[in-house]
């Protein structure tokens, strides 16, 4: 069975949540590049999001994620990323709009030890007041595998979080990338917003591109596809971590994930087939590790930057998008297709200096 926007919207109309986000977002055309690419080439705004101009696609996450916790009675929440988590400092932000108090688990993922001044995503979390502790880099943990240091960070939140609910403070620990099954939902109205301000360009996309990490994103857009019974679009993840069997996130992961958005809509549960045939992975734009900037992506940034005037990050969007490029520049993408980017946001990337802004000044 499938099911009209409208319809859609009602039902998830009908959780839990706290207004957090300017939506939609913005979706416009990068005419420049377009135009040297012979694609039609849009942006969609995620970066954009609200409430502060530092904002990005986890905040859309959070609408449904701190409303549920919220509703359940929760006062404080538990999370943990890298130095420079961009989702991280976005948790901090929504915990203060909704009255909770937010933890932080912070990794060294480069074993660069605690910078003597904050700066980047980890100056904005100190500015908003989030409680911060900081985790060594797991001696087992290499750039191209963290799953030990992740899954090392996991219990201590975890292991925090029911502490802190035992001593009656009730706290819910939120996964890497808040990437939480309250909040898989919010792209499926993220999809639905792009088809309908694509609708009043009028043209249908192509494509859909996104940089892929977590694995928040890609369940949502998939589940919208199935409940619209919608084929014309396919979605492309440009992965900047692995999704290889025994990683953190994998297909596997995603796929549970698709299964939890129907079954928290009350839907019937689509077979895995299904899901895996929108499911377009591809990690050949991961190198040289998580949250290392590669040569191919600052020149990317470079050229986005001076053709557009839009700014991406080395960890995330300038990956994702240079996979758009190179995908246009080998001939992947007709001539004449239509295809949208999601910005997702990462703008304090470039701001944590250092290695990140090598190639660009």
């Amino acid at each position: 069975m499938t099911y009209t926007a409208p319809q859609i919207r009602r039902m998830i109309d009908a959780l839990p949540r706290q207004r957090l986000i300017f939506s939609p977002t913005p979706l416009h055309r990068l005419n420049n590049l377009s135009a040297d690419w012979g694609r039609d080439i849009y942006l969609k705004r995620e970066d954009m999001s609200g409430p502060s101009p530092l904002s990005g696609n986890k905040m859309r996450k959070l609408e449904f994620v701190l409303g549920e916790a919220v509703h359940q009675g929760v006062k404080t929440v538990v999370t943990y990323g890298a130095y420079q988590s961009n989702s991280a400092m976005q948790v901090a932000a929504a915990a203060n709009i909704c009255g909770l108090r937010a933890l932080l688990y912070l990794g060294d993922t480069k074993g660069e030890g605690v910078p003597e001044q904050p700066i980047g995503n980890l100056l904005l979390d100190r500015l908003l007041g989030a409680e911060i502790t900081y985790v060594d880099k797991h001696p087992e943990a290499t750039a191209n595998n963290l799953t030990p240091m992740w899954d090392h960070m996991t219990q201590l939140c975890r292991d925090k979080a029911a502490a802190l609910t035992a001593a009656g403070e009730p706290a819910a620990f939120l996964p890497l990338g808040a990437a939480h099954p309250w909040g898989y939902v919010s792209d499926v109205l993220n999809y639905l917003e792009i088809l309908a301000q694509c609708e009043e360009m009028g043209f249908k996309p192509d494509y859909i591109f996104h940089a892929n990490s977590s694995g928040g994103t890609l369940p949502g857009l998939i589940a919208a596809q199935l409940l619209l019974g919608e084929t014309d679009t396919k979605i492309i993840s440009i992965n900047i971590r692995s999704w290889a069997q025994g990683n953190v996130v994998t297909r596997q992961t995603c796929i549970e994930r698709v299964r939890a958005i129907f079954d928290r809509l009350g839907l019937p549960i689509p077979s895995d087939e299904n899901i895996l045939a929108r499911m377009h992975i591809d990690e050949n734009y991961m190198a040289p590790g998580y949250a290392l900037p590669s040569p191919v992506a600052q020149a990317t940034i470079a050229l986005v930057l001076k053709r557009e005037g839009v700014f991406l990050d080395p960890t995330y969007t300038g990956k994702g998008f240079s996979g758009l490029r190179d995908y246009i520049e080998k001939g992947r993408l007709p001539r004449g297709s239509r295809a949208v980017y999601i910005h997702s946001g990462g703008l304090m990337g470039l701001l944590a200096g250092g290695p990140m802004l090598e190639g660009l000044v």
